[in-house]
């Protein structure tokens, strides 16, 4: 079980995964672009020691008809551990559709189109979080495995969110960036939510990282 310990990062370790994070999301961009041939922007994340159960006010508080919103939530294990979160707005995934032409034409009598909706925003989600991830924990020299993505409104996310995702009492290190699509109204957010225990083990990862440049 966590508790609601006084946990912060310091100064330089927060600059640092800051600064990690901002690679990583502009490396992420670049992989999605190839698939999707069209330029998503990501902004530099919003970096914040937060207790797990402020993240869903946080969602709510920020992102408009909320339990209509698609999520995609996957999670990962090892060294570090914790759970990404990509939240689309409502509709955004019909809208989201029309970028990925394998989909193009597929209704019919074996798939509808809600299914294929919910396979875009799956595939959309693994490619985002994957890239955003990899490069963090490579970069780390952290050992990580995923387990697969899956698809929930945000209605059901709420009511699993703090009884079966995380501990409330957790003290989760929050990394909030909002990404948007070139030539097309949607905007999204991603959390990346890592769990209590894994805090130690992110800072001791921080200070390797900076030893190679001999900064302390």
């Amino acid at each position: 079980m966590g508790s609601k310990e006084n946990f912060t990062l310091s100064e330089l370790e927060m600059d640092t995964l800051q600064e990690l994070m901002n690679i990583s999301f502009g490396k992420a961009a670049a992989d999605l672009a190839e698939v999707v041939d069209i330029f998503i922007e990501l902004k530099a994340p919003r970096i914040e020691c937060i207790h797990a159960d402020e993240v869903l006010t946080s969602m709510k508080t920020l992102i408009p008809d909320f339990e209509e919103c698609s999520i995609v939530e996957q999670h990962y294990y090892g060294e570090i551990k914790g759970v990404a979160v990509l939240v689309f707005p409502a509709g955004a995934d019909r809208e989201l559709l029309s970028f990925f032409q394998e989909y193009n034409g597929r209704t019919g009598g074996d798939i509808t189109m809600i299914e294929l909706e919910r396979e875009v925003i799956m595939e959309l989600g693994n490619i985002l979080i994957g890239a955003c991830l990899g490069n963090l924990f490579t970069t780390l020299k952290s050992q990580t495995t995923y387990l697969p993505p899956w698809t929930n409104s945000g209605k059901v996310f709420e009511d699993i969110f703090l009884s079966e995702t995380v501990n409330k009492d957790d003290i989760a290190i929050t990394m909030r960036t909002i990404f948007k699509f070139e030539d097309r109204d949607i905007s999204g957010h991603l959390y990346i939510i890592n769990s209590n225990s894994s805090m130690k083990k992110i800072q001791i990862a921080l200070a390797d990282y900076w030893k190679q440049f001999n900064a302390i």
